[in-house]
């Protein structure tokens, strides 16, 4: 969660960008609009982030999907 948005967009292709942050934890973290808990989930610019780790004020690790990848967070199991 602490990785650069460059270096995070340079690896992933994404085009990520803040003028507020500087990582992609706080860009998470921005849309969460909350200190999440861990296994929380949300979608930003069409990719799934998942929290690995979370403590006090920071997330510290995230699992990242394309978003196709997953089903979708509002679809329940048959």
């Amino acid at each position: 969660a602490q990785l650069s948005l460059e270096d995070f967009n340079d690896y992933f292709k994404t085009k990520f960008s803040s003028d507020a942050f500087n990582t992609i934890g706080g860009v998470v973290l921005h849309a969460f609009g909350h200190l999440p808990v861990v296994d929380e989930e949300i979608v930003v610019n069409n990719y799934r982030f998942k929290v690995i780790k979370a403590r006090e004020r920071q997330i510290h690790r995230l699992m990242f999907y394309f978003n196709d990848a997953l089903p979708h967070l509002d679809k329940k199991p048959a």
